[in-house]
């Protein structure tokens, strides 16, 4: 061949090259995208949070309109360590065909939480984690990568956990009078030390635990006395530490009807004078809980349209970034759809 035809091959080739690198780089660019898309639509953004605690064993996990569920619950062992169980029947590893798999529900970009507390948690269990917050919290992350999940051939997987809710439901430590320690500095640290380990961090208090300035002489909140509120003194310290409240809006007297929830809700989301300073809830950081079906609370349930109609709509639409909603517990039923 000819030093030109030669040239001109070699021209040609170089050209094919170059285009091949920009077929590449544009496939590439594609499949980030593809998948960023993908993730968009998946993933349980602020706003748009419903959880759901599970205690049972065999309920179905696929195709479920909760983007966030919460296994319950995780119990002391050995003072600073965790296991599953106690008398509420703790969340099982399913081991069985009859599950479905919940680490497939959480790679599809769902929150699995752990949580740790519950009504069976005694003052001396919260109080015995004073001092040992960092070392919990690590034995909580150790737990963690152990949780597994039956798939449908009943081969364990792994399941990813994402976070830990603190289900605090202990009146000696932050409800005045007569604390016996100080719960708050306890849930600052935990939440604290569980986001070093890795975790998004997730409270459930009840609802006198957030009784606002306001609410202490007004009728409709008898519950409701100056210092009872302990969960303003958590988020006032802590609230960079934590990423939302499941806030137990039943069992409480004053905190179950629709316009009770609404005011307590709207005090929080518009803020306060506190304690020498201002103290502000961000409504993507609170999400209403109510109980799923009516054996589910010894009070507060109300059927899920009246819910929605009274509550959760009027709230969406005064706050554009609303949390969402909460219930207890998981039934596997429409309560997630309707929501």
């Amino acid at each position: 061949e000819s030093d030109s035809n030669r040239s001109y091959i070699c021209l040609i080739l170089k050209q094919i090259n170059k285009m091949k690198s920009i077929a590449v780089v544009a496939l590439v660019l594609v499949a980030v995208l593809a998948t960023n898309a993908l993730q968009n639509t998946t993933a349980p953004e602020a706003g748009s949070r419903v959880v759901g605690y599970v205690n049972t064993y065999g309920v179905h996990w696929s195709n479920t309109p909760y983007n966030v569920l919460i296994l319950a619950f995780l119990y002391p062992k050995n003072g600073n360590d965790v296991k599953f169980g106690g008398s509420q029947q703790g969340w099982q590893t399913p081991s069985t065909t009859s599950q479905v798999n919940l680490a497939a529900y959480a790679n599809a970009g769902n929150l699995v939480f752990l949580s740790v507390g519950g009504a069976d948690w005694s003052s001396a269990d919260w109080r015995g984690l004073i001092g040992q917050e960092a070392t919990f919290a690590a034995n909580v992350r150790r737990f963690a990568n152990t949780v597994t999940s039956a798939d449908n051939s009943g081969k364990l997987q792994p399941v990813k956990i994402s976070g830990i809710d603190l289900d605090y439901e202990d009146n000696g430590g932050i409800y005045p009078p007569g604390n016996q320690y100080d719960g708050v500095t306890l849930l600052v640290t935990l939440s604290r030390e569980l986001k070093n380990q890795g975790f998004m961090v997730s409270h459930a208090p009840q609802g006198p635990y957030l009784c606002t300035p306001a609410e202490d002489n007004n009728p409709s909140f008898s519950q409701c006395k100056p210092g009872i509120g302990g969960y303003l003194d958590v988020m006032q310290r802590g609230q960079q530490y934590i990423d939302w409240l499941n806030i137990q809006y039943y069992n409480n007297p004053s905190f179950l009807s629709p316009a009770q929830i609404f005011d307590n809700y709207q005090a929080l989301a518009n803020g306060f004078s506190y304690k020498g300073g201002h103290l502000q809830i961000s409504p993507e950081k609170m999400l209403v809980g109510k109980p799923n079906e009516q054996n589910d609370a010894g009070s507060g349930y109300i059927p899920v349209n009246q819910l929605v109609s009274e509550v959760l709509c009027p709230l969406k639409r005064k706050y554009s970034n609303f949390g969402g909603a909460m219930t207890w517990k998981y039934h596997g039923d429409g309560w997630s759809a309707a929501v």
